[in-house]
């Protein structure tokens, strides 16, 4: 099975943002912006110019191309920072500072879900949330393969164990899910 990204093509960002309550002025982060940033751009929208955005990739070459796409299109709230999220510790964003972190189509590719999912609560300020979006475990002709998808009671489970309590769930259309943690 091929791996495809379908970006907001098979993911309404508005949707999840909206249920996530995002809102102008605020700090928020995507943990894994992935190749184009599809969902940084219309976060930075979402919380306007005196919010922060922080897209947070481990390949250098997603980052300079946000950054130069951010300037481009003048929305200096944007900052790349380079880290693996799968060591705890590692993303240079200031503990505790976020009113949002957003984990979209990024679980499935590693192994390391716990120390993500407590690296993502690090970075929360109390009484934030994360909003992981994740494909559902079932066969579809595209998307990773059915090993790799995370079961969302196995999310729950992990998201439990790394300090969160479940706040809401949703279908993000008919290949995901969505599950937001509160800290």
């Amino acid at each position: 099975m091929g791996e495809v990204i379908g970006g907001t093509t098979l993911i309404d960002p508005q949707l999840i943002f909206n249920k996530a309550r995002v809102e102008e002025g605020q700090t928020v982060a995507e943990l894994g912006c992935g190749h184009v940033g599809h969902y940084v751009f219309s976060l930075a929208r979402m919380i306007g110019k005196n919010g922060m955005l922080y897209a947070v990739d481990i390949q250098k070459k997603i980052l300079d191309n946000i950054s130069a796409r951010a300037r481009v299109e003048q929305l200096s709230h944007i900052e790349t920072v380079w880290s693996d999220l799968e060591i705890y510790g590692a993303a240079r964003v200031p503990a505790e500072s976020l009113h949002h972190a957003f984990l979209i189509n990024t679980l499935f590719q590693t192994t390391q879900h716990i120390t993500v999912l407590r690296e993502a609560y690090r970075l929360l300020r109390h009484g934030g949330h994360l909003t992981v979006v994740e494909w559902l475990p079932s066969g579809v002709p595209f998307g990773p393969s059915i090993e790799r998808r995370v079961r969302p009671d196995a999310l729950e489970n992990q998201a439990n164990q790394a300090g969160f309590k479940t706040f809401a769930r949703f279908s993000a259309g008919q290949y995901h899910y969505v599950l937001i943690f509160e800290k």
